[in-house]
């Protein structure tokens, strides 16, 4: 299990915020970012977080 880091912002906001997320691969970590926070915008993909 890896702990990834997802950049985002929402959709007013033009601040950027982080979430980090476990996950085996980074596809699976930016499903499931998608899927808890429908309404936030992605920036790229997740990143592995140390």
């Amino acid at each position: 299990m890896n702990t990834w880091e997802v950049r985002y912002k929402l959709e007013k906001s033009g601040k950027y915020f982080f979430r980090r997320i476990k996950a085996v691969y980074q596809h699976e970590a930016n499903a499931i970012f998608d899927a808890d926070m429908p309404n936030a915008i992605r920036c790229g993909s997740a990143k592995k977080s140390s």
